[in-house]
């Protein structure tokens, strides 16, 4: 960015100009570090045949169920990798433990040649979850809630199918566990062509 002096001596400009620097360089630190809600993002480079894990890092939310309609997210307690269990995680120097519920979030850039379709495979989540897409409600098992009284677990894994996706997807997740000794997503979350999808899902029938 250029910078017009307008007459001033260029020695008396730098040094008042320096905090003003400074300053916005530290906003834009802020802004962008992950406890400020910045976009937890990865990328994938979707091939026809290869079938993908959307590890993360997931920016992740303790005991909250984020809304997908909003606009800024607030900072992450954590990040989290998939597949993995919330009970590795430390907050405020103690583990979490596996009952409770929280929200995961990330922007996945899928890059320019992505195919025409796509599937994502939703594993075993425990114990309930729904799983969000650009805002949308795209699949759900059990019911999510925040108290073991209005929550009910159950199991499965849903695929999801994607015509013509654009190249960044917002991905939410919000999962409750008040079940089970596991708490989390312990498999990983995949994404490739309907057809490699598909495909694999058949072998794993016939091999079980």
């Amino acid at each position: 960015m250029a910078l017009e002096t307008t007459g001033m001596p260029s020695m008396r400009v730098a040094r008042s100009v320096r905090p003003l620097l400074t300053l916005c360089l530290l906003l834009c630190a802020w802004a962008l570090s992950p406890g400020a809600g910045a976009v937890h993002a990865a990328s994938l480079d979707v091939e026809e045949d290869a079938l993908h894990e959307i590890q993360g890092p997931w920016a992740f939310h303790w005991q909250t169920f984020l809304s997908p309609s909003e606009a800024r997210f607030p900072p992450a307690d954590a990040e989290i990798r998939l597949p993995s269990s919330w009970t590795q995680i430390e907050l405020g120097g103690e583990t979490l433990p596996p009952t409770g519920h929280a929200s995961y979030r990330l922007t996945l850039d899928l890059g320019t040649n992505r195919p025409d379709s796509l599937m994502l495979r939703i594993p075993l989540v425990y114990s309930a979850y729904r799983f969000y897409m650009n805002g949308d409600l795209v699949a759900q098992v059990g019911r999510p809630a925040t108290s073991p009284a209005e929550a009910r677990p159950d199991y499965g894994e849903r695929q999801v199918w994607i015509d013509h996706p654009d190249q960044h997807l917002e991905l939410l997740l919000h999962v409750s566990n008040f079940s089970s000794r596991v708490a989390g997503v312990p498999r990983a979350i995949q994404v490739g062509t309907p057809e490699t999808v598909n495909r694999l899902l058949a072998t794993e029938l016939i091999l079980s």
